[in-house]
């Protein structure tokens, strides 16, 4: 197991918990579903411990000597850092209230997946190291996911449990691909509906409004600079 960026069950929930509390002081955190794509790089401090650049010769040689500058451990950053990214924004209150999305573990999973997609979807444009790092994210993201079910109290049958998230996580990245495709019966929104809001009759607006955002993040990521993609240097939330 790879579990050096994840955040376990309990973890998530406080971070939630966090979250609504912030949002209750500060009122609702924007997450602009519909407004104009803008890159999302982002400059504030690392969530995952780096060293700064006027580090003196003496260190940087050690670290050095340590493979602190390799390039796996360069992806190992990058790939924290999007996973952070990634459960910031599939947790935050605002989304969840905007999106009309239920706040439970099954519609959290689903958003977890939508936004791992949207980092894979633009990590794929990026050769070798993108393909990297998005293996790394992607196996720091299943560790975070047997937490969970782990800390939803889930002793019996883990395995099983397990392969049927993944299994969901395959899906819906395989129906938002194909929905995509100019040639697919299927719009985005109804795939968002079928995969988030699991044909809820009642959220068919709210799936249009999901693709709205959904489009808008990816146009996001398209005018992010391809080196601080590569640095996880970026927020969904600006």
């Amino acid at each position: 197991m790879r579990r050096g960026f994840a955040w376990t069950g309990i973890q998530l929930q406080q971070q939630q918990e966090k979250a609504e509390d912030e949002q209750d002081k500060k009122g609702p955190a924007a997450v602009h579903a519909s407004s104009l794509p803008e890159s999302l790089e982002y400059h504030g401090t690392p969530s995952v411990p780096t060293i700064p650049d006027d580090a003196s010769i003496f260190k940087k040689g050690v670290l050095w000597m340590g493979g602190y500058y390799s390039k796996q451990s360069t992806y190992m950053r990058a790939a924290g850092e999007l996973n952070v990214c990634i459960k910031e924004q599939s947790l935050n209150p605002a989304l969840f209230q905007e999106l009309e999305v239920p706040n439970d573990f099954q519609h959290t999973h689903a958003l977890l997946c939508l936004h791992v997609w949207l980092i894979i979807k633009r990590l794929s444009l990026e050769g070798k190291p993108g393909n990297r790092i998005s293996q790394i994210m992607y196996d720091n993201f299943q560790d975070d996911v047997e937490h969970m079910v782990r800390e939803a109290g889930v002793q019996v049958r883990l395995q099983k449990h397990l392969t049927e998230l993944e299994k969901q996580f395959y899906g819906s990245c395989a129906a938002y691909d194909k929905a995509l495709d100019a040639s697919s019966q299927e719009t985005l929104a109804a795939a968002l509906h079928r995969n988030v809001y699991q044909q809820d009759p009642a959220k068919k607006n709210a799936s249009k409004k999901m693709e709205t955002y959904v489009l808008r993040a990816m146009a996001s990521l398209a005018k992010t600079p391809s080196d601080i993609v590569l640095k996880g240097q970026i927020r969904f939330s600006k």
